[in-house]
């Protein structure tokens, strides 16, 4: 068995008869689409998708408790937040990125000016590192990147946190 970028992993139904986990496949082929999955903090949630609606799991059941965001755009990556596991970022496939409340069914900010579509995203642990627009920065971090590399600085320091 493999799981690489051509090959979509599967969830095999084990002998206690428990119900398999399947999420929308998009009508286009599924070598353009990209398989992404996060378990929440405790693990008693999956959110998964392949190109089509967002799917989330009860990880007791394997029941679809409930899926959102039709594309398009497609979810290309997605993660819970740390502390919050009703809030989920969502990198897209037109280059966006999505906070997403599941409680309420709405996106409640969203992140535009990639060049690309999202292909990663996480939330720090401690919440004190933060992908954020202009429009909302708070003048004490800055983000630089380049292909290989991503830091965070203190702007009144100049110093690499």
């Amino acid at each position: 068995m493999q799981a690489t970028p051509k090959v979509h992993p599967n969830l095999w139904t084990p002998r206690s008869g428990l119900e398999l986990m399947n999420n929308d496949l998009p009508s286009t082929n599924l070598e353009d689409s990209m398989s992404c999955f996060d378990f929440s903090k405790n693990d008693s949630c999956l959110i998964s998708a392949t190109g089509g609606m967002i799917s989330i799991f009860d990880m007791k059941t394997f029941k679809t408790m409930k899926k959102v965001m039709p594309p398009p755009p497609a979810a290309t990556c997605l993660a819970f937040h740390p502390r919050d596991d009703s809030i989920v970022a969502i990198g897209m496939d037109n280059s966006t990125i999505v906070t997403y409340n599941l409680h309420s069914d709405e996106v409640t900010r969203k992140l535009e000016g990639h060049a690309k579509r999202v292909t990663s995203l996480a939330f720090s642990n401690t919440l004190n590192i933060y992908v954020w627009g202009a429009t909302y920065w708070n003048e004490l971090h800055l983000v630089a990147i380049n292909k290989t590399h991503l830091a965070v600085y203190e702007v009144k320091e100049r110093a690499c946190v």
